[in-house]
Order: C-alpha cells, then structure tokens, then sequence
C-alpha cells in the first residue's frame, strides 16, 4: 500500500489514471443506484 501511495504522489500521469478510474467508478455505481435493482447491487 505505501508503495501505491507513493507513486500516486509522485507519478502525475499515474495519479491522472487513478483519479480517472475512482470518478467513472463512482459515476457507475451512482447510476446503478438509481435503478430499483441497482440499489440492491450497490449496497451489497
């Protein structure tokens, strides 16, 4: 984990891919979460 922390600190185009992936990341389970059987999905 330090070594992850590490380089996201220190690689700007690693830290852009990292940053990049948590946003879509969270946009999806947003949309999923407003589906009904979604919801069921995200909390689990």
């Amino acid at each position: 984990m330090d070594e992850i922390r590490k380089k996201y600190r220190a690689d700007r185009e690693f830290k852009q891919t990292v940053d990049r992936y948590i946003g879509e990341f969270e946009r999806l389970l947003d949309e999923v979460a407003r589906d009904d059987r979604g919801q069921v999905v995200a909390r689990t």
